[in-house]
C-alpha cells in the first residue's frame, strides 16, 4: 500500500527505510521549525538597563510628531508672546489629531517659558471637546467670546473651560462656559478684563483628573508658604477666582479665601 504523505503529492519515492524521501525531509523541517520556535520563545533584546525594553532616540523639531497607534508625541512651535518665549511638548491619546475641527483626544502638555521670571514651567492636561484658535474677539466688561474658526452645535460646550490671552498685552482670563452658539461662547460668571479684536488666542477644553477613584496617586509634594500649597479654582491668584490651602514655615495649615483673607485651621 502506498504511504500517504503530508504534502498531498500523488506518488512517493521510497527511501531505504523510514518512509519516502519527501516525508523524511518534511519531518526534518518540522523538527527544525519547532526547535527554532522554542529558541525564539526565550529570546529578547537587552536594553541599556538590562531589561527587555529597547530605548530609542528621535529628534523632533518644532511642529513635528512621532506616532504610535492612536497616540502621538509632538512638539509645539516656539511662541513669542509679549517677549515671553514658550515651547511645548505634547503627548496625545485619542483618535483625532486634526485641529481643523477640534481635537478628539486627551493631551498632556509640558510647557517651558525660557524668558519669564519666576521659573514658569507648567505640566497640565486637557481633553475633548478641545478647540484652539487665534481669532478671539472679547470686550472688557462683557462675558462673550466671538470667533470664526469653528462652527459649534449650540450648547455643546456647556461646562467646558475657556481661556483667552491677549496677543498685544499678554493679559489672560479663564472661565467656565455657560452657553454657546455656532460662533460665540458666554462665560458662566465674570467678564473679560481686556479687549481683543480677532487676534486673541483662545483654548476651550475639559480639565482632566489627576489620578482616579480606582487609580489614586500615592503622594503629592508641594512647597510651603503662599507661593506653594494647593489652589482650588482657576485663574491668576489676584483675580479672586481661587482659594488656597497652604502650610507655613512652622507647620501650621491655613485656608485663604478667594477674597484673600487667611484663617489658621489647625
Amino acid at each position: 500500500m502506498q504511504q500517504e504523505n503530508r504534502t498531498g503529492f500523488g506518488q512517493n519515492n521510497l527511501g531505504r527505510e523510514g518512509g519516502s524521501v519527501e516525508q523524511q525531509s518534511i519531518d526534518s523541517l518540522i523538527k527544525r521549525v519547532e526547535a527554532l520556535e522554542a529558541l525564539l520563545a526565550k529570546h529578547h533584546h537587552d536594553g541599556l538597563d538590562g531589561s527587555a525594553n529597547l530605548s530609542f532616540h528621535q529628534s523632533l523639531n518644532d511642529l513635528q510628531e512621532y506616532r504610535i497607534a492612536n497616540s502621538a508625541y509632538f512638539t509645539g512651535a516656539t511662541q513669542l508672546l509679549q517677549g515671553q518665549e514658550l515651547t511645548r511638548a505634547v503627548i496625545t491619546s485619542g483618535r483625532d489629531n486634526n485641529p481643523t475641527d477640534g481635537f478628539d483626544n486627551s493631551q498632556l502638555v509640558l510647557e517651558h517659558n525660557y524668558t519669564a521670571a519666576g521659573n514658569l514651567s507648567f505640566y497640565y492636561g486637557t481633553r475633548s471637546p478641545l478647540y484652539t484658535g487665534i481669532d478671539a474677539s472679547v470686550k472688557s466688561g462683557s462675558g462673550v467670546l466671538k470667533q470664526n474658526s469653528y462652527k459649534w452645535t449650540p450648547d455643546e460646550l456647556v461646562g467646558c473651560a475657556v481661556h483667552v490671552t491677549s496677543t498685544t498685552t499678554g493679559a489672560f482670563k479663564i472661565g467656565t462656559v455657560l452657553s454657546n452658539t455656532e460662533t460665540t461662547v458666554t462665560l458662566e460668571s465674570g467678564t473679560w478684563g481686556f479687549n481683543t479684536k480677532e487676534d486673541g488666542i483662545f483654548v476651550i477644553f475639559v480639565p482632566v483628573y489627576l489620578g482616579g477613584g480606582n487609580v489614586p496617586w500615592r503622594r503629592a509634594y508641594v512647597t510651603e508658604g503662599t507661593g506653594g500649597g494647593l489652589r482650588f479654582g482657576f485663574g491668576a491668584t489676584g483675580d479672586g477666582n481661587n482659594g488656597l490651602l497652604y502650610m507655613d514655615s512652622v507647620g501650621d495649615l491655613y485656608w485663604r479665601t478667594k477674597a484673600g483673607s487667611s484663617t489658621k485651621i489647625n
